[in-house]
């Protein structure tokens, strides 16, 4: 629902920014100061809505799960190339948690745990130290979204495909 609202928002100050470009160039005299205020607001909420509309409808999966092991892709509109993979064989642990964001908000992150972490503290590690973006943690992780399309049961079936001994863990909030 705040998806929608906020294209529809983005949708609604676009067309006022054009209106105001539009009455700031035809005016006699041109009213510049309005029609500069119309292209900032083109190219904030009309540039800025086309590509959170574009991320939101999706183009490309931000997790891959397949024979070879875990790939996380960033999102559009960052090159797929820049994607990380985690070897099943490599893989520790699949943690999900909550990260503690500014004014109380929560942001949901599956996290797979590369082989050589000391896990004995993740949990500690995870509630403290990653609310500062800190550690190799981040490298392989994805933000659980609303629009995520597998629950943390279907990841979990997944990996014990491939590694059976390796524990996956909700820790969210």
């Amino acid at each position: 629902m705040k998806s929608v609202l906020f294209v529809l928002g983005a949708a609604v100050f676009t067309v006022i920014s054009t209106v105001m470009l539009i009455g700031g160039v035809t005016t006699d005299p041109p009213n510049w100061l309005g029609a500069v205020i119309g292209v900032l607001g083109l190219l904030l909420f009309g540039l800025g809505g086309v590509v959170y509309l574009v991320r939101m409808l999706g183009g490309r999966p931000m997790l891959v799960l397949d024979e070879r092991g875990a790939h996380i892709y960033p999102p559009w509109p960052r090159s797929a190339s820049n994607g990380v993979a985690l070897a099943w064989g490599d893989l520790s642990a699949v943690v999900a948690w909550t990260q503690r964001v500014s004014r109380g908000a929560r942001v949901h992150h599956l996290s797979f745990v590369p082989y050589d972490t000391d896990t004995a503290g993740l949990g500690e590690y995870l509630g403290q130290a990653l609310s500062g973006r800190g550690g190799g943690y981040l490298r392989y992780a994805v933000q659980i979204t609303p629009g995520f399309s597998v629950s943390l049961d279907e990841v979990a079936s997944v990996v014990a495909v491939h590694r059976p001994d390796v524990a996956v863990t909700d820790q969210r909030d």
